[in-house]
């Protein structure tokens, strides 16, 4: 069982780093991510630090609204110096 929580841990904290990176990259604010999720800036706040991870049904929309796939929320390789390739604005894939 504690594995389990430390892998949950692990992915929180990738993807809230992730979510956080891309963010900033697009000039997404906490309030616009928010908004657009029907979610508290609170919600938005706690993904990007991992204390917690969205409900997985709106992954689809967060990368949309972020114009990345749901890939790069978990697997840019942000700290390997890879960039992300987004999607052209107003592009749903």
């Amino acid at each position: 069982m504690k594995e389990n929580f430390i892998g949950e841990l692990y992915s929180a904290n990738k993807l809230g780093r992730n979510i956080k990176f891309i963010m900033k990259q697009r000039g997404i604010s906490i309030k616009a991510l928010s908004r657009e999720m029907d979610v508290s800036e609170t919600s938005v706040n706690n993904w990007r630090s991992g204390k917690a991870l969205p409900w997985t049904g709106k992954l689809p929309r967060i990368a949309n609204f972020l114009g990345c796939n749901i890939d790069d929320l978990f697997c840019i390789g942000i700290r390997a110096g890879v960039h992300v390739t987004f999607k052209p604005e107003g592009k749903n894939v």
